[in-house]
């Protein structure tokens, strides 16, 4: 017994650090404080990869790649924060792809569910991937957080 309590210590902290991005600080992967959309040019040699921060009605450029991303909407039915919850819930985010020349695409991500749920996850447009990393801030007791608050960190893949 008293080797497996710092086992289930060491457990508990590293899982209180789960709500960060690989490679990036706390602070990084909260956000920017003025609530500006932002873009992580983190770029894989293999694989062309970015993270963007997205907030409610900006737009944010992607490079290379000559489009851009939007907020436009978001569902969130995740267990609040001061809650305890049989399922973690779900929450999903409804994006505006524009392409050069094309006109505006209409992606839906969101957290990850059961395949058997079938629940919105991934989006691809072309050979794009979309996954939602994150959103902010979770719901607590009194509901969803307003639209005006709301963050949501995609990751965005070529296939």
């Amino acid at each position: 017994m008293s080797r497996i309590l710092p086992l289930l210590c060491c457990m508990a902290l590293l899982a209180c650090g789960g709500n960060q991005v690989a490679g990036m600080s706390g602070a990084q992967a909260a956000g920017p404080e003025s609530g500006q959309s932002q873009v992580d040019s983190r770029v894989d040699s293999q694989l062309d990869t970015q993270t963007v921060q997205l907030t409610p009605g900006q737009s944010v450029a992607l490079r290379p790649q000559g489009m851009s991303l939007q907020l436009l909407d978001f569902t969130d039915t995740r267990c609040p924060v001061d809650a305890k919850c049989i399922w973690a819930g779900h929450a999903t985010v409804t994006l505006s792809l524009t392409r050069p020349g094309a006109p505006a695409e209409s992606l839906v991500i969101g957290t990850e569910a059961p395949p058997a749920m079938q629940l919105p996850y991934q989006a691809s447009s072309g050979e794009w991937r979309f996954t939602l990393l994150s959103l902010e801030p979770r719901p607590t007791k009194e509901g969803a957080a307003p639209m005006a608050s709301v963050r949501a960190k995609v990751l965005i893949e070529k296939r």
